[in-house]
This record gives structure tokens, sequence and C-alpha cells, in this order.
């Protein structure tokens, strides 16, 4: 990331680059709680080539998604859908996180939630980041950093469906 964050013009140099912040999270600063692999200042003096945002700080929480066997098919012959799926599963994970974190001091608790409501309150961005074994990046990813059409996961209340999930491209307001 630190050499391909600039080269895009999301920093102005590598240094501006930083793996597993600490610190980040208001209510949890006494703890060794960090919400991103990788995040990043926004720079909001830096040129016009550069990317602008209002947010202060941009995280990226990257997940692996793994295929089902160890015998899977190459990219040509694996399942668009099946892969998608575990694309937007693994973003779903990475917003609906199991852990949470308790300040030793303050022995305030927050869950996962909680904590993902934080730093989008204290403006922060957390773009969940799954890429697939064949390098194929989720919905997520590929708006963040090719700006291709929003999708919204939809939940099927129809059990006989054989997809739980299904993308929904909503109208530009």
């Amino acid at each position: 990331m630190e050499r391909v964050l600039p080269l895009v013009k999301l920093v102005k140099s590598p240094n501006e680059v930083e793996s597993q912040k600490k610190k980040l999270v208001r209510s949890l600063r006494n703890t060794r709680t960090a919400p991103f692999d990788v995040s990043f200042k926004i720079n909001h003096y830096i040129g016009e080539s550069h990317f602008k945002s209002p947010l202060k700080r941009v995280g990226l929480d990257v997940i692996i998604t793994h295929a089902s066997d160890s015998q899977s098919s190459p990219p040509q012959t694996a399942q668009p859908n099946h892969i998608q799926l575990q694309l937007q599963e693994g973003e779903k994970a990475k917003y609906h996180r199991q852990k949470g974190g308790t300040n030793p001091v303050t022995k305030e608790t927050l869950s996962g939630d909680q904590i993902v409501g934080e730093l989008l309150d204290d403006g922060m961005s957390l773009v969940p980041m799954a890429v697939s074994p064949y390098g194929l990046f989720g919905g997520a990813s590929q708006r963040f950093w090719y700006g291709t059409e929003k999708h919204y996961i939809t939940h099927h209340l129809n059990s006989q469906s054989q997809m739980p999930f299904e993308r929904q491209t909503l109208p530009q307001a």
C-alpha cells in the first residue's frame, strides 16, 4: 500500500500510510485495538490533483476469501456468483465485527458495531477490502479503487432462493 496509495494520489508520500494504527477508537485509547489493517490521514491541503474528502482518515480492512475446497477451479471456470457471494460475505463480516474491546482504565466496553460507529462519528471511513484467491475485489473495494457503481446487498425472504444475497443497483439521486 505504501507504493500504491501515492501512485493513485491518495497520499503524497509512502510515509503517510500507517499499518495497524492504534488509539484511533476514542473510547478504547488505552487498548491495543487497531481497527484498520492500513490507514491514512486525509491531507486537506494537498494539491488539486490529489484525492479530496471531508473525512479525517480512511482505513482499509482486508480479508482474503478462501475457495470452498482445496481443489477449486481456476477463475475461467469458477462460478462467478459463488465468488461474488464469498466477496460480499467477506465485506459484510468486516462491518459486522464479532470482536469488540474494553478500556481497562474506564471499563467501557464497545461491541464491534459500536467501534465502527465511533470511527464514523469521528470522521473516519472503514473500507472493507475482500479479495478472492484469484485477485478479484468485492463491491466496496471496487467502488473505492475504481469508482464503479454502488451495489447494495439485500436479503431474500424467499426460502427457495439459491443465493441468500443479491446485488441490487439503486437509482442515483
